[in-house]
């Protein structure tokens, strides 16, 4: 199995950013286009996709997200940008072309492939100014090669992201976002909390006559296209008063500009104003955060040093032994599995046993290597985590996997 097969088992989610690609060239985007022209789309061919009358209506609020997350960029005027994800989209082209630096993380697969897309279309004399990192958003240490080179104040984008932790992963990703501010200074922009409204709001002006249902069908589509459920940790959990409330018990200053405020011409709509004009009313209760730390976010910023990760296996008779250390997230668990792969005859093992003694952290990509290892057994309680820390232990509770795995 190759290494982007390994990568896309334990982060199945990286094709949702190759439907947002393909939403933006739909939209009439020419980077989009440029960059479509040049990727391998096999793996999201075949998929049964919702009527076209329905992708065009969804890639007009794709659209509007995007550009607004652009207008953000160009408000708050800091020299670089890390986009987390980068995904597939063309956000590289518009910051080069505007002068800043910028910065794109996302899943090893993904920053791979893209980056070496955008370094094939970019003009060379914005290549220094465009990089790409495979990182885990819970890693700090991961992200740390990009964030060390980095002079000057930052914009932090995150555009389609923080529903997809868990409590805990979005815990570290709020952390890691006060080292990164506490380090260089700038802002970090976010309209994750209510972006998803973008496509009701969407449908509802392009089918007033039947919004209940449009807006119904846009929910669906937009979780198709994801691809993975959203929104179960505390930014989406009670409104948004209750997200805001979490961040600024995490240190953040929090100010909301509406998406009405920003919206710009839509190349989809072809110069519709009527519909601009509609859409800009529809969007008046979405907001865009811009979150700076204050004086007590900066004071609680600890540096921890993590151990090195370490998978031993062991194999004797047909009984798996495990030993981890260090953490296991998007990063180590393609180690993890490739290793798990490779032993002979792993369909007919007894039992798993792995121990967690020095396993410090476990993302989504992690569990879903045990998960892969728990049904790989004929007799699923024959799999066991022994050894496991109470940090580790509070993770898998959280996420409900402490009944499968423990």
């Amino acid at each position: 199995m190759s290494d982007k097969e390994l990568q896309a088992r334990v982060n199945p989610i990286f094709t949702t950013g190759k439907g947002t690609i393909t939403s933006l060239a739909q939209a009439g985007n020419k980077d989009a286009i440029a960059v479509l022209s040049k990727m391998d789309i096999s793996d999201i061919q075949g998929v049964a996709a919702p009527p076209q009358i329905i992708l065009k209506a969804f890639s007009i609020g794709l659209e509007a997200r995007y550009e607004i997350s652009n207008r953000m960029i160009l408000k708050e005027k800091k020299k670089n940008i890390i986009d987390l994800p980068s995904g597939y989209t063309p956000r590289a082209f518009f910051a080069a072309r505007e002068g800043f630096n910028y910065i794109g993380f996302d899943l090893p697969v993904v920053a791979d492939e893209i980056g070496g897309i955008v370094k094939d279309l970019l003009p060379d004399k914005y290549g220094k100014t465009v990089n790409y990192y495979g990182v885990d958003a819970t890693n700090f240490e991961s992200m740390s090669k990009a964030v060390d080179t980095i002079d000057g104040e930052v914009c932090i984008v995150t555009d389609g992201l923080l529903g997809y932790f868990t409590e805990p992963e979005l815990i570290s990703v709020v952390e890691n976002m006060k080292k990164i501010l506490s380090k260089h200074g700038g802002c970090w922009i976010t309209g994750d909390m209510t972006s998803m409204a973008v496509f009701p709001a969407t449908f509802s002006v392009l089918f007033k006559d039947d919004p209940e249902t449009v807006r119904a069908f846009a929910d669906n589509t937009a979780n198709k296209m994801a691809d993975a459920s959203l929104g179960h940790n505390s930014l989406f959990d009670g409104g948004v008063e209750k997200a805001e409330g979490f961040l600024k018990e995490h240190g953040f200053s929090v100010e909301k500009i509406s998406y009405a405020d920003l919206l710009p011409e839509l190349t989809s709509l072809g110069g519709d104003k009527e519909k601009l004009e509609a859409l800009r009313e529809a969007y008046r209760g979405i907001e865009m955060c811009v979150l700076t730390l204050d004086s007590e976010g900066e004071s609680l910023v600890q540096e921890v040093k993590d151990k090195e990760f370490e998978a031993v296996l062991s194999l004797k008779d047909k009984d798996l032994s495990i030993s981890l250390s260090g953490r296991l997230d998007t990063i180590t668990a393609p180690d993890l599995l490739g290793k798990y792969e490779n032993i002979p005859g792993k369909e007919a093992l007894s039992s798993i046993t792995v121990d967690a003694k020095d396993l410090q952290y476990i993302s989504s990509a992690g569990l879903r290597v045990m998960m892969i290892m728990y049904k790989g057994l004929a007799g699923e309680k024959n799999f066991h985590m022994v050894n496991v820390s109470k940090d580790v232990k509070e993770i898998l509770e959280v996420t409900g996997f402490s009944q499968f795995l423990i």
